[in-house]
């Protein structure tokens, strides 16, 4: 990976961060950037009717996801906006 690839996922990731605010009515954290909302792997999950496990079948088919940070333990993140995509594509 290329340095300056690194230097910007650390900034989106620590922008993210500081951009993640807590609901009060759902006491769910969630980050949005610009006009997208981001869910973790367990609300894209419940979202999808799916297990977290299950999403990993469903990238594989095409759900397009963000992983920010440089380590394994990166954090995935699903935007609402590619869950509607990944959704259409299967519409008959």
């Amino acid at each position: 990976m290329y340095p300056e690839s690194i230097t910007r996922m650390k900034a989106l990731a620590e922008e993210m961060l500081a951009l993640s605010t807590l609901d009060e009515k759902s006491q769910r954290v969630f980050c949005s950037i610009g006009d997208k909302e981001y869910l973790t792997p367990t609300e894209a999950a419940a979202y999808l009717s799916t297990t977290p496990e299950g999403l990993i079948e469903y990238r594989a088919k095409g759900l397009r996801y963000s992983k920010l940070g440089t380590s394994q333990n990166s954090r995935v993140y699903y935007s609402k906006e590619n869950i509607a995509k990944f959704i259409d594509q299967f519409e008959i």
